[in-house]
C-alpha cells in the first residue's frame, strides 16, 4: 500500500511541475465599441461577425484540441485591450511557452507597430498613446520559455481618422531568445482578406501546429511552405518572420508509454536561455 501511496504521489508531483501551456488569442473587427465575445469584466452577446472573429475562433478552438490553456477576446477597447495583454503575461509562470495570436488590423507609426483596439481614433497622439504596442507585447511574455506570436493583421485600418505615414508593418531589429514572431504578409504591405473561409496565415498555423514530433524552430518555414499550398501552389507574397528559437524544442512530441502528455518539450539544459539577438527574416 505504501509504495502504491508513493508511487501516485510522484505522479501527482510530476503533473503539478509541468509548465503549463498558455495562449492568448485576440479578435478587433471594426468600429463598433460595445460588442465583445468576451471581455474583462464578463461576457456578453455578441453582436458582429467577421472575418478576424472567425479566424481567431479556429485558432482558439485547435489550441483547445490539443490540449493549451486559452484566453480569448473580441472587440477590445484600448483599455481592456492592454489590461488583458496584461493579465495574461501575470499569469505565465517561468518556463513556461506561450503562443499570442492576433486576427484584426495593426498599422506603424514612426516604424513602431501598434494593434488597433476598438473604437475611434482620431489624431495619431491619441492612438499612440492608448493602442498596445508590439515590442511592449513582447517585453510583457519575456519570461516565458518559448514565445510564438502571429499577427493576422495587414489589413487597412477602417477606424482611424489620420493616414499612417507608411502601409502594412515593420519589422523588427531585435527579439528576444526562443521568440517566433510571423505576420501574415511582408513588410510594409496591406493585404485584403484572403478567398475562402478563412485567411491563409490562422489556416495554415491552425494545420501545421498539429505536426506530430515538429521542431520547433522549423514552425514558420512549415507554416510558409502551406500558405503556398493554400495560395494554389503559385508562390504567394512570402510574410515576414523573425526567430530566435534554438534546436532542440520540439511541439506535439510523442508520449511514451506511462509519460504524460506533452505539447511542447524543452531541449537538454544545454539549450535554454533567453539570449537577445535576432536573425534577418527570411523571403
Amino acid at each position: 500500500m505504501k509504495k502504491l501511496f508513493s508511487i501516485l504521489l510522484i505522479a501527482l508531483l510530476a503533473i503539478s511541475a509541468l509548465p503549463a501551456q498558455k495562449a492568448l488569442v485576440i479578435s478587433n473587427g471594426g468600429v463598433l465599441e460595445k460588442s465583445a465575445l468576451r471581455t474583462i469584466e464578463g461576457t456578453v452577446e455578441a453582436q458582429s461577425s467577421s472575418r478576424a472573429h472567425e479566424d481567431a475562433a479556429l485558432i482558439d478552438s485547435t489550441l483547445v484540441e490539443l490540449g493549451w490553456e486559452v484566453q480569448r477576446y473580441s472587440n477590445l477597447d484600448a483599455k481592456t485591450f492592454k489590461k488583458s495583454i496584461g493579465e495574461f503575461a501575470a499569469s505565465i509562470e517561468d518556463e513556461e511557452p506561450i503562443l499570442i495570436f492576433f486576427s484584426g488590423t495593426a498599422v506603424q507609426v514612426d516604424g513602431k507597430n501598434y494593434l488597433v483596439p476598438q473604437g475611434t481614433f482620431r489624431t495619431q497622439r491619441r492612438f499612440v498613446a492608448s493602442a498596445p504596442e508590439l515590442s511592449w507585447i513582447l517585453s510583457q511574455v519575456s519570461k516565458a520559455s518559448v514565445k510564438m506570436v502571429f499577427l493576422d493583421a495587414s489589413r487597412a485600418p477602417t477606424n482611424l481618422s489620420f493616414k499612417p505615414t507608411k502601409s502594412g508593418l515593420a519589422g523588427l531589429q531585435k527579439i528576444a531568445g526562443n521568440t517566433l514572431l510571423m505576420y501574415s504578409s511582408p513588410l510594409d504591405t496591406i493585404q485584403p482578406d484572403q478567398e475562402g473561409e478563412h485567411n491563409h496565415l490562422p489556416q495554415a498555423l491552425a494545420k501545421v501546429i498539429q505536426t506530430p514530433d515538429l521542431p520547433l524552430q522549423t514552425l514558420g518555414d512549415k507554416i510558409i511552405t502551406q500558405m503556398g499550398i493554400l495560395h494554389g501552389g503559385k508562390t504567394p507574397p512570402i510574410p515576414y518572420r523573425i526567430s530566435t528559437i534554438k534546436e532542440g524544442w520540439k511541439l506535439n512530441p510523442p508520449k511514451e508509454e506511462g509519460e504524460i502528455k506533452r505539447i511542447i518539450l524543452s531541449p537538454p539544459p544545454l539549450y535554454r536561455g533567453n539570449i537577445d539577438g535576432g536573425v534577418a527574416p527570411s523571403f
